[in-house]
């Protein structure tokens, strides 16, 4: 277990795009946001948070409890859209295995338009592809982005 997923603490003149990523089993923060500035100017999108069937905190600015996917409704500022709460149901979490399970709401689940266009960006100035989850399997397989490093 992490302590906090996301900490941007320190600095007002920032924007971060959180998109597509599993928080899951924090023993603090999910994510802490502390400038209203820099909420303003971020995005949260298509994210999955767990915490075990327990509300979990996230600071956007302020701090909000998160208990259900409506409860997103309660940040303000920047983008915020698509934030679910959920149980991954990792394959084998114990044993390091964060790839979603069957049933997951972690499948199809992410952004596509950010991800793209960071990939298309990195492609055209590097020329590889980096469309691909941390096993190399090429993204999206079926109907989308799955959310996390792993693509099922």
């Amino acid at each position: 277990a992490m302590e906090t997923g996301i900490d941007q603490s320190w600095r007002i003149d920032f924007t971060l795009h959180v998109a597509n990523n599993v928080f899951s089993a924090m023993t603090g923060s999910a994510l802490e946001i502390e400038a209203s500035e820099v909420a303003e100017a971020s995005e949260l999108v298509s994210n999955l948070f767990w915490q075990d069937g327990s509300t979990l905190t996230v600071r956007w600015g302020t701090s909000h409890t998160i208990g259900s996917s409506s409860d997103f409704s309660s940040l303000t500022g920047g983008t915020v859209a698509g934030n679910e709460v959920g149980d991954p149901l990792f394959a084998d979490d114990g044993a390091g295995d964060f790839v979603p399970g069957s049933g997951s709401p972690a499948v199809d689940m992410g952004d596509a338009s950010i991800v793209e266009a960071v990939c298309a960006d990195f492609t055209s100035r590097y020329g590889l592809d980096i469309q691909v989850d941390l096993d190399g399997v090429a993204r999206p397989q079926g109907a989308g982005w799955d959310a996390g490093p792993h693509e099922q």
